[in-house]
């Protein structure tokens, strides 16, 4: 005897399975591209921050010598000033002089003594 077995099975449902299992891999797939892209602007946007805050920092830091500086420059011409107007003062006293003009003119020459 000779015979012939054949078996036939129904594979849509296992096809049909397969094909949805491919297609949720793919969502998947470009899901995690999403997040991994959202994930570098972030983190990039973070870093940026961090740059931008060190970057404050130094130009404050830049800004107060620059402030100490301004007033160490004002404070010696303050003090040059009063030291001229001191001299300016005694040169008045010692000749008797009360005009502003007074001290440059006795340094050219051209005031006389009283």
């Amino acid at each position: 005897m000779l015979g012939v077995f054949a078996a036939a099975r129904d594979v849509t449902a296992r096809r049909k399975a397969e094909d949805e299992l491919a297609e949720q891999r793919q969502r998947e797939l470009e899901r995690l591209a999403e997040l991994e892209k959202f994930q570098k602007l972030t983190v990039g946007r973070e870093l940026k921050m961090i740059e931008l805050k060190k970057e404050i920092e130094e130009l404050k830091r830049e800004n107060e010598d620059l402030k100490s500086r301004l007033t160490d420059e004002r404070d010696d011409r303050d003090g040059r000033w009063q030291r001229i107007n001191l001299s300016r003062k005694r040169i008045e006293r010692k000749y008797g002089l009360a005009s502003s003009t007074a001290p440059r003119r006795l340094l050219r020459g051209e005031w006389e003594q009283p």
